[in-house]
Order: C-alpha cells, then sequence, then structure tokens
C-alpha cells in the first residue's frame, strides 16, 4: 500500500501503475567514480582502505613519543634539540617525515600531514616555545604531553570495509566528493536507459524549419531534452515526426502515410529503450491521432495514467514488441547493514517504452516533474520483494502552507506552479503563481515549485497545509518529510474581520518534549511560577474527570495532566496570563458554566466565534484547562463548527462575545508556548 502522505493521495494509482511502464529488472554497469554523478549504486559500496590512511597531525606543532617527555614540570620543563636535518618545515614542506622516531627526537609538523612512525601524541608550536634569548631550535615542554594529543588515528573517519553507500541510492556531489577521497576508483551502477525525445505535431515544429501560419516553433521538446540532461541523462538531438492524416485508415494513401509513420516509431524503438513524445492535444480530434495512439505500438487497453486532475489529466504509454529473448538474473541482496542476505532472479524483458505527455508546453512540463521523474527513478531503483534496501524512488514531495487563499474545482484537483515566499516570522509558504492558463509560457518559467490543490467545494485557506514539489532535482532531499493523511489539504480557519493573528504552525515536539525543554527552563526562573507546578495526575484521577465530564479526553492532554495536574492555587499567572488548571479545578470551572446553561442564562445569547468555532455563548463541550480568575479560559472544543478541528484550543471570555481560536490541538498550543518561553526571554 503506498504511503499518500508522502505525496498527494490521487497520484496513488498513477506512481504504482508507472510501474507497468518498465518493462525489466534492474541492470548495472562499472564506470569510473568520476563519471558517476545522479547515478544510483548497484551494489553496497565499502571503502578500499582506511581514512585518513596514516595518523595524522591536526594542528601545527612537533611530533614526538609522549614517553620521552613524561617528567617535564614547569619549574624544571624538559628541552628537546630539533634535528637541524628535517627539523625545518620549509625545506620539505612537499614530503613530510615519517621515518621512525629516535628516542628524545621531536620533529616539527604541518597541520594535515602524516606523522613520522612511533610519534603518538603532537604538541603546540605556539605553547612550547623556549624562553627569549634561548636556543632558536628547541622545544620546551612544561608539562607531560598527552599521548593521542592533537592526533587524527589512522581510519578515524571510517575504517576499510565501512559501508559508504547502499544499494539504490543516488549519488549526489557530496557523495560523489566521498567515494572519492575514500578512494573508490570505479562503482557499480544501474545502467540507464537510451532515451529519445520525439515530437509529433501539426502545429508545432523544428524551431529552424519553414513554418505555415498556424505553425509554432516547438518548445516542449527542447524543454524535456534539458530537463533529461539536467537530471543526468544524455539524450540525442530531437527527432519531428509529423503524425499523418487519417480521415480514412482503412484505405488509400492515407493508409500508406499511417503505416509509414508506424514504421518510424518501430525504427525509434529499436533505437531507444525509453521514447519520451509530445506534441498534441489530449483533446478531440486528437485523441486517437499519432501518438496518442499508441494501441500500433503494442499497447493494451489498460495504457492509461489517469490523474484525475485539472491539466494534463492523463499520461499514456506503451511497450514495443521483445526485441530479444527474456532472461533472468541472479543478483544478490544486501541488508541495511551492508550484509549479504541471499540471492534473487530478477526477470528482464528488452522491451522499448513509449510514454506519450499529450497538452500545451506548461501541461508537459508539469508531468515531466510529476510523473516522468518517476518512471526514470523506477528504470533504476529496484525493490526485490520481500527486501526494499533503496532509497524511494521520486519525486520527492514536500509539505508545506499556503500563502493566501486558493479557489478549487469541486470535482477535479489540480497542480499550480508557484514560488516560496516568506511569511512574517521568516516561514517559507508557498505561493501560486497568477494566470496559469494551460497555453501560457510564463507561468513555469517563473515557478520554483509545484504545488498540489485538492479537489474541493470550497477555497482552500491560506495557513492550509498542502505538498509541493520543488522543480530542481539535481539535490533532492534524503527523505521527504512527512504527515498524517488526516492532517494533509485541511483547510485551517482565516482571521478576516478581527484582526487577530493565528500563529500557524506544525508542532515537531511532543508534549512530553514539551515539558522536559520547558521544565529546565521554569526551574532557572522560579519567580515565573512561585510554588512551581503539580506533580502528575494518576490513572484513576483522569478516569474520574473524563467519567465526570462525559467526555473521552485527548492522549496529548492526558499525557500532560500526568506529568503536571495544573499548578498551585498560589501560583502567579503564566500561561499567556492564565494559571494552569489540574483535574479538579478543570471540573470545578466546567460546573459553574454547566449551572448557567442548565438554568438558561444563555438562551438569548450568541457569541462572535472565529471560522470553525460554534456561536454558543458557551458550549458544555468545551473544557476549560486555564483560568485567569475573572471567569476567562482557554478551552479543548470538543464539538467544533464546519471547518474546525475536535480538540482544538479556544479562547472563552465570560463577558465578551468573541470566540478565538487559539491552535489546532493541545499539543500545538503547549509547543508553540514552550518554544516562545525557552528560545526568547518574555518581554517584561
Amino acid at each position: 500500500m503506498a504511503d499518500h502522505s508522502s505525496f498527494p493521495a490521487w497520484l496513488g494509482l498513477v506512481y504504482e501503475g508507472c510501474r507497468r511502464a518498465i518493462p525489466r529488472g534492474l541492470q548495472a554497469e562499472t564506470i569510473a567514480t568520476e563519471e558517476a554523478y545522479l547515478r544510483v549504486t548497484a551494489e553496497p559500496v565499502t571503502a578500499p582502505e582506511d581514512v585518513p590512511r596514516w595518523p595524522i597531525s591536526s594542528c601545527r606543532g612537533y611530533a614526538m613519543r609522549a614517553s620521552d617527555g613524561s617528567a617535564a614540570t614547569l619549574r624544571r620543563p624538559v628541552v628537546f634539540e630539533l634535528d637541524q636535518a628535517h627539523g625545518s618545515l620549509e625545506r620539505r614542506a612537499d614530503r613530510p617525515v615519517v621515518h621512525s622516531l629516535l628516542p628524545n627526537e621531536v620533529i616539527e609538523v604541518h597541520a594535515h600531514s602524516p606523522l613520522p612512525k612511533n610519534a603518538d601524541t603532537v604538541v603546540s608550536i605556539e605553547e612550547n616555545k623556549p624562553p627569549t634569548g634561548r636556543g632558536f631550535r628547541q622545544v620546551w615542554l612544561r608539562e607531560p604531553p598527552s599521548a593521542g594529543a592533537h592526533i587524527r588515528a589512522r581510519g578515524s573517519e571510517f575504517a576499510a570495509g565501512t559501508t559508504l553507500l547502499g544499494k539504490g541510492q543516488r549519488i549526489t556531489a557530496e557523495r560523489q566528493a566521498l567515494l572519492i577521497a575514500a578512494g573508490v576508483r570505479t562503482i557499480k551502477v544501474a545502467k540507464r536507459p537510451r532515451i529519445g525525445v520525439v515530437v509529433s505535431s501539426y502545429e508545432r515544429c523544428a524551431p529552424d524549419a519553414a513554418r505555415e501560419c498556424w505553425q509554432i516553433p516547438d518548445s516542449c521538446g527542447a524543454y524535456v531534452r534539458a530537463l533529461l540532461k539536467q537530471w543526468g541523462h544524455d539524450v540525442p538531438a530531437i527527432e519531428f515526426i509529423a503524425p499523418p492524416q487519417r480521415p480514412n485508415r482503412h484505405s488509400g494513401p492515407t493508409r500508406e502515410a499511417e503505416l509509414a509513420y508506424q514504421q518510424r516509431i518501430r525504427e525509434l524503438a529499436a533505437r531507444y529503450d525509453l521514447i519520451i513524445g509530445s506534441g498534441l492535444l489530449g483533446v478531440e480530434p486528437y485523441i486517437r491521432i499519432g501518438l496518442n495512439d499508441l494501441q500500433m505500438f503494442g499497447g493494451w487497453p489498460d495504457n492509461k495514467l489517469d490523474l484525475k486532475q485539472i491539466r494534463g489529466e492523463t499520461v499514456n504509454f506503451a511497450l514495443s514488441d521483445e526485441r530479444s529473448p527474456k532472461w533472468t538474473e541472479m543478483v544478490d541482496v544486501w541488508d541495511e547493514a551492508g550484509r549479504l542476505v541471499g540471492r534473487c532472479g530478477i526477470g528482464h524483458v528488452d522491451r522499448a517504452t513509449l510514454v506519450n505527455l499529450p497538452g500545451q508546453p506548461g501541461t508537459v512540463a508539469m508531468l515531466m516533474h510529476t510523473v516522468v521523474r518517476r518512471i526514470l527513478d523506477l528504470y533504476e531503483l529496484v525493490e526485490v520483494f520481500p527486501y526494499k534496501f533503496v532509497e524511494s524512488a521520486g519525486p520527492h514531495w514536500e509539505i508545506g502552507e499556503l500563502a493566501r487563499d486558493v479557489e478549487r474545482d469541486p470535482k477535479l484537483n489540480a497542480m499550480l506552479w508557484a514560488r516560496i515566499v516568506w511569511g512574517p516570522r521568516g516561514e517559507p509558504l508557498i505561493d501560486p503563481l497568477s494566470d496559469q492558463r494551460p497555453h501560457l509560457i510564463t507561468p513555469f518559467i517563473e515557478a520554483e515549485t509545484i504545488a498540489a490543490i485538492p479537489a474541493g467545494a470550497t477555497r482552500l485557506l491560506a495557513g492550509s497545509r498542502i505538498h509541493f514539489l520543488r522543480l530542481d532535482a539535481t539535490r533532492q532531499p534524503g527523505q521527504a518529510n512527512r504527515a498524517l493523511p488526516s492532517l494533509i489539504e485541511e483547510p485551517l480557519p482565516k482571521q478576516e474581520e478581527k484582526q487577530v493573528e493565528l500563529q500557524i504552525v506544525s508542532p515537531s515536539l511532543t508534549v512530553s518534549e514539551s515539558w522536559s525543554r520547558l521544565d529546565p527552563w521554569l526551574a532557572d526562573h522560579p519567580e515565573e511560577i512561585p510554588g512551581g507546578l503539580n506533580a502528575g495526575a494518576g490513572d484513576e484521577d483522569i478516569r474520574s474527570l473524563e467519567a465526570a465530564l462525559d467526555i473521552a479526553l485527548p492522549e496529548d492532554f492526558i499525557e500532560s495532566l500526568k506529568i503536571h495536574n495544573g499548578q498551585p492555587r498560589i501560583a502567579g499567572d503564566f500561561f499567556d496570563g492564565d494559571s494552569l488548571l489540574c483535574g479538579r479545578d478543570i471540573l470545578k470551572a466546567w460546573k459553574v458554566w454547566h449551572k448557567l446553561v442548565v438554568s438558561g442564562d444563555f438562551e438569548d445569547c450568541s457569541a462572535e466565534p472565529d471560522d470553525g468555532i460554534k456561536d454558543d455563548w458557551y458550549n458544555l463541550k468545551w473544557i476549560p484547562f486555564t483560568s485567569n480568575g475573572a471567569g476567562d479560559h482557554l478551552c479543548l472544543d470538543f464539538d467544533p463548527a464546519e471547518g474546525g478541528t475536535v480538540g482544538q484550543v479556544i479562547r472563552v471570555w465570560h463577558d465578551d462575545d468573541q470566540r478565538t481560536l487559539v491552535a489546532r490541538s493541545f499539543r500545538e498550543w503547549l509547543h508553540r508556548f514552550v518554544v516562545e518561553y525557552t528560545d526568547d526571554e518574555p518581554e517584561d
């Protein structure tokens, strides 16, 4: 089952369907490490030698044996004469001295240079100078040197045999530098497909070709080829093939032209493993013309990947006839520690794949980033059941927040070109560009990311969390950030008429982590809560509180009660001007409101709530957990309005009709409060 939290949900079936477009298993080839940038390892890579391969000095100083200076004291220093033959670094900076040290011999060494044999310590050149007027080439030790001081031992970075990269990892520039530094000269990598780019269109033609008034120079093919080269693939010149006219495909010259067209495509299938085509729109009357009709290329009815979105609704593909007999390759299977755990057979089918990208240039560009990148990764990344020892296939979607409201289609999903902008607190936000009509070029030229906008009947509000995809894949993240599916594509309440700032955060601290960070801070600032905080509540106390409130409290709030059951009555206000209530005081405050509600005191009263909060003056499903002593509380809301979240934190005033959304959960509220107080000193 695909983890839809790592990419938009509607791409789940599409990404699974991409596997059908890959006809073969992983094949490998051995290349020079210097040529391995952006390739994928076909087997674990181990260090052939220790790094460093010889003990080296970490500073400029004097290499010696620690035992020779063991008698040194401040009053009776040990003095060494430097060997004039090789004591001067300036003489042999190109060839450090590495012969075995004689007893009481000291040799001056550069920082990061190999040490002489038998040297087990380096003393600093600055701290061991002779007194003024004494010997010029002497070393004065005023305390015994420590063995191993200022030395990087052989193999201290990693030892020979250490696994540097596992199987299925992409070789970034940093990883390539690591391999070269470790002495890896050649590397076995996944074999990449031979890729051809084909433009087949009535409207678009080669940039230097003569054109009719309705024709335009093709930009799709050039963009596809450039993007493939950016991703590390070698791509020859673009093939321009005009599709045949087909008013009647069964007779006359039209049929002959179509057969000739099919033959051209089959010739390309003999030269390339993967053909990426474009040029026609994916609508009538083009659906059964040229590369939009792949049945002639050995396709089958189930050869469309339906994105269920507004732009670029489908990607169709097909496989050629077998170009050579099938064969099975036996490969080693390694665990995550680089240990060989068995062998497995991978079947290979020698077929070419044609992937057609219908639509305008912006659509083709978006399909390249969202779908073709997945197919290319699957050519190199292999899963051998039941083992999976590879980095996940891209593209690597991330989770971010919208910078502004976005209108949505009620039924169709959308992908929008977007930029990264910075919010008022310096946080990155995803800002979709304006006017993204498919035929326009400029939107995707200015874009930095693709924003995934789910279908919906209402606007997606600023601050809502969405998936987004960075367009620069040359330095992709090692692991895409994740969130629970229920937290993705969920609109957050927005303050419009009332200028109330709601800080949008995705809490990274659990409740226990928040308290473990706040408790030491409070210990250093005891004046903030005179009397401190209470000890944690027991399980029986919490069960009794839930029974009295007729509410199942959320796990994050229960976790907090078990750590600190509120604060004593004598304590001053601290939590945003409130005191944290213990279980007994929570029930007491709730009973005061319960009595007023039951007596009908609020029958003619209504509040002015933020979005996601009901307009009750008080709702018995609002559970107070702080108090300012004047009848005002922060409450957990277990009966939110549409668009709200069960368990959200709201502010309730006893004499004001405002009902304000403070946080989406108790955990988020506590996280934000802790970060504010422990990262920055509170203002007086």
